[in-house]
């Protein structure tokens, strides 16, 4: 199985058992993390019509609705799997019925994470996963993550350690989250990785959310069965 592949049956393993749409927010130029999403965009598609691996048209319609985003809010990749409500990130969110934005699986990697969570805390949208891969942005103060924490019923925070080469000291300047929200998140993953290293950040995160996901998801037991 290819890395791709195995990508590909992560996603569909872990998200198709919601029901409600995803929304990628790349980071500046980063045309990694939209090649790596591509790929379960497409499978998570297949997966819902029942022509692919994963659980079939009983998985929700929602399933297959997978919106990406450049950093700046522009939707990009129409006609690759995306499926994009709208031009910009905020009249997308404005599009997304409000039965279905409590469903929703938010991911975002550097400028876009912060972009993606900002417009999240801004509208006061709540999600049902948000990953927010190496964040980058300035101005995000204790109150905002807090805000941010709240909204996410589930929030899994990448911090990339690494502090040499270009894509690290590009990130430090343009004002990297870091470990500040660790006491926010409900998991904050600090990783030997480069702030480029997208898709190593994503599958380490979406591994620390199966287990989660499935925990949310059980059904809760009555005091004399526990």
């Amino acid at each position: 199985m290819t890395r791709d592949q195995a990508d590909a049956r992560l996603a569909v393993s872990a998200l198709t058992a919601g029901e409600g749409p995803i929304l990628c927010v790349a980071g500046l130029g980063d045309a990694s993390f939209g090649r790596v999403l591509s790929r379960p965009a497409r499978a998570l598609a297949l997966a819902s019509a029942g022509l692919g691996p994963g659980p079939g048209p009983s998985a929700g319609a929602g399933a297959a609705e997978i919106a990406l985003f450049s950093w700046s809010g522009h939707a990009i990749g129409a006609g690759a799997g995306f499926t994009p409500r709208a031009a910009s990130l905020d009249a997308h969110l404005a599009a997304t019925p409000s039965e279905q934005r409590g469903a929703l699986t938010a991911i975002g990697h550097s400028w876009g994470a912060a972009r993606l969570a900002e417009t999240l805390r801004r509208r006061a949208i709540r999600v049902r996963l948000l990953l927010t891969l190496d964040p980058v942005g300035r101005f995000t103060s204790r109150e905002d993550l807090a805000r941010i924490a709240a909204l996410s019923e589930i929030w899994i925070n990448v911090e990339a350690t690494r502090r040499f080469g270009i894509s690290n000291a590009i990130s430090r300047v343009g004002g990297r989250w870091g470990a500040r929200p660790a006491a926010f998140a409900t998991r904050h993953l600090a990783l030997a990785l480069d702030h480029r290293h997208a898709a190593a950040q994503w599958r380490a995160a979406m591994a620390c959310a199966r287990p989660l996901i499935a925990r949310a998801d059980a059904p809760q037991l009555a005091p004399k069965d526990r």
